[in-house]
């Protein structure tokens, strides 16, 4: 039973590492400002290009913010906001 037990704690171990490890920093290129309003395309420092689903109007006017954005999970995040985000291209 504990060798069941220890199993099941490695691989949610094993898992949550994953997924961690899948998240990324990087910046927003444009549009600038980020606005973080629903619909907006975003295009990252890495070449990568996104659409903001979370439909949020937020009026943030952030120049160049550094997000981390978890492509597994389709999250973005930039402080404490949290966008549902959609890969593109």
């Amino acid at each position: 039973m504990r060798n069941i037990f220890v199993s099941v704690l490695l691989f949610f171990a094993a898992t949550m590492a994953a997924q961690a490890a899948s998240c990324y920093e990087v910046m927003i290129q444009d549009p600038q400002p980020f606005l973080g309003n629903g619909g907006e395309v975003i295009i990252l420092s890495d070449g990568s290009i996104w659409k903001n689903m979370s439909y949020l109007y937020l009026y943030l006017y952030a120049y160049y913010p550094t997000v981390v954005i978890c492509p597994g999970e389709g999250k973005m995040i930039l402080n404490d906001k949290v966008f549902d985000v959609a890969k593109v291209q």
